[in-house]
């Protein structure tokens, strides 16, 4: 063989494989962002994945609400009565519990654990469903609620515990705040409260006064990493306040505020709190749910006016996507 003809080939199959590893590239390790697109004109609606700046956004399957998992390599999203599980590529979809989808506004529909492994699910809150332990590796599901009306669950930042709100009751050994540990059906109370986000330092969640009840401000409380619990923010004028995300390092909890009087369109605002200091930043935009924090705490993940968009901390708002809702990412 002519050794200069081998060289070529040589090259010409070195840049083949380059190519195919950076558009591998584009399409996983850089495809952070997912949310569910509306069909508008030509366009059709679906999950879509893409870059943490909206770039490279591609179709991986027709559904709703998306969450992608921590590493980013996997998305779990509702079709029709199941729950899916599927590559950010669009390949390897396996269906692993059949839900109701029910969309509870700014709270999280479901929870994953930070090794990709376990996921909580709930079906049919509005109605009193049943909660759902997930566990991928072993393919099993079990039932650990039943009836109960779902108030958000977020996983430990190690292993397999997970916090779950229970607001079907007052009572203290029905409703409330509860961890499990390890198994589903080992349960233990921790506090009134719904709507849990763990992080490093500790268990964020809502605790808003019952109906009934003399009226008070709504709280935010922190359960630390010792058990102990204190409020670390509350306002006579705020209307409820939901927990949405903590930063990577765990220095801000980025808190969803819902303006009593603020146009219907845009009825939330974002706080970012210190807890450990106090020390409160609200970002200067409002929107329609707010849904995350970049892992640096500088960015706020939303819906505005019927699109995907991030704010920063001095208010500037940038689309993200169009025509879409529902979205997550691990930036």
């Amino acid at each position: 063989m002519n050794p200069y003809r081998f060289k070529r080939r040589a090259v010409v199959f070195g840049l083949v494989v380059v190519t195919l590893l950076t558009l591998s590239s584009a399409g996983t390790s850089a495809a952070r962002l997912v949310y569910q697109r509306y069909p508008h004109g030509s366009v059709p609606g679906g999950i879509v994945v893409a870059r943490n700046d909206g770039s490279g956004a591609h179709l991986i399957a027709r559904g709703q609400s998306p969450y992608i998992s921590p590493s980013g390599h996997k998305v779990a999203y509702f079709s029709g009565t199941s729950l899916y599980v599927i590559g950010v590529g669009g390949r390897h979809r396996r269906r692993v519990v059949k839900v109701r989808a029910y969309d509870p506004g700014p709270e999280v529909l479901l929870g994953w654990s930070a090794d990709d492994r376990y996921i909580v699910v709930d079906r049919g809150a509005a109605v009193g469903g049943d909660a759902f332990f997930v566990d991928l590796k072993r393919r099993t599901v079990r039932r650990f609620g039943e009836g109960d009306d779902f108030a958000g669950a977020s996983f430990a930042p190690k292993g397999s515990r997970f916090a779950f709100g229970d607001a079907d009751s007052t009572d203290r050994h029905s409703g409330g705040l509860f961890v499990y540990h390890g198994h589903p059906y080992r349960r233990r109370f921790v506090a009134e409260g719904q709507g849990p986000v763990w992080g490093k330092l500790g268990l964020a969640f809502d605790d808003d006064p019952p109906y009934g009840d003399i009226p008070r401000p709504p709280l935010v409380r922190v359960m630390a990493n010792d058990g102990r619990v204190r409020t670390v923010f509350t306002e006579d004028t705020a209307g409820p306040l939901f927990p949405v995300a903590w930063s990577g390092g765990g220095r801000e909890l980025l808190i969803a505020e819902f303006r009593r009087g603020a146009p219907r369109a845009r009825p939330f605002g974002a706080l970012l709190l210190r807890p450990r200091t106090g020390h409160l930043v609200r970002v200067p935009a409002t929107f329609t749910n707010v849904w995350g924090l970049s892992r640096d705490g500088s960015e706020v993940l939303g819906e505005r006016d019927g699109n995907v968009v991030s704010a920063t901390v001095d208010g500037t708002v940038t689309v993200l996507a169009r025509h879409a809702v529902h979205p997550r990412w691990t930036k």
